[in-house]
């Protein structure tokens, strides 16, 4: 009762804080208001590709991501393309000190997870190097994090972490970003026997993500799942 009524008090004085400002029409009220909905590009579960979950293919063998994926127990999904208002209300949480937009996202994520029927023990939010997380304040997945264990009662562990302070993978190629990235990241081993469940914003090649799974296989876990706000198609 008493956890319950300070997570309250804290919601409310971050939405003081942070207002809902809609990330397409910057009208107050919402993240992303009904108007800028209509712009938004929601990917069906149902029709995605079964591996990495594209929207442009069901079968792994076709789509043109997963194809030189390694053999590992991991699957990804995302609730949205990333576009749009999507994509300028996570470069807003993400670069913007508005991390309240994480309820909004972080409610969506929950939506897809219930979809996939998949059994996680443990929440693991994709880390940031800490120099990164000292200057922008936050690790925006761990807010995302928090915010879907919260909602399906999971508790969120901080087991990976970066070992390297690796250059933003946003102008990378396809290969410079596996390159970048690999053996960045480690993994405690209280993550043996789990079903791992990883939180990021954005999934782009998969290769922060992979690099992630691997590090919690070495780590013993028994399976990875990924969950991110959205896919670069």
């Amino acid at each position: 009762m008493q956890r319950s009524f300070w997570r309250k008090l804290v919601k409310a004085g971050t939405e003081i804080v942070l207002p809902d400002v809609c990330a397409g029409c910057g009208i107050a009220g919402a993240w992303i208001c009904d108007t800028c909905y209509v712009d938004v590009l929601p990917i069906d579960v149902n029709s995605c590709c079964r591996q990495c979950g594209s929207p442009a293919s069901g079968s792994p063998a076709s789509c043109r991501r997963c194809q030189e994926w390694p053999p590992l127990d991991f699957l990804a999904r995302s609730a949205f393309e990333f576009s749009g208002p999507v994509r300028q209300s996570i470069l807003r949480m993400k670069y913007h000190g508005e991390y309240a937009r994480s309820m909004w996202h972080g409610g969506h994520l929950v939506d897809v997870f219930k979809h996939t029927g998949w059994e996680v023990d443990v929440i693991l939010p994709v880390p940031l190097h800490r120099n990164r997380v000292r200057s922008r304040g936050y690790n925006q997945s761990e807010k995302l994090a928090r915010n879907v264990g919260n909602s399906l009662g999971l508790g969120v562990l901080n087991s990976l972490s970066r070992q390297r302070n690796t250059p933003s993978q946003t102008t990378l190629s396809k290969d410079q970003r596996a390159a970048n990235v690999a053996g960045a990241f480690a993994c405690l081993p209280e993550v043996n026997g789990l079903n791992v469940l990883l939180i990021d914003d954005v999934m782009t090649t998969g290769a922060t993500l992979l690099e992630c799974a691997f590090a919690c296989d070495l780590a013993g876990a028994s399976a990875v799942r990924a969950l991110t706000v959205a896919t670069d198609v």
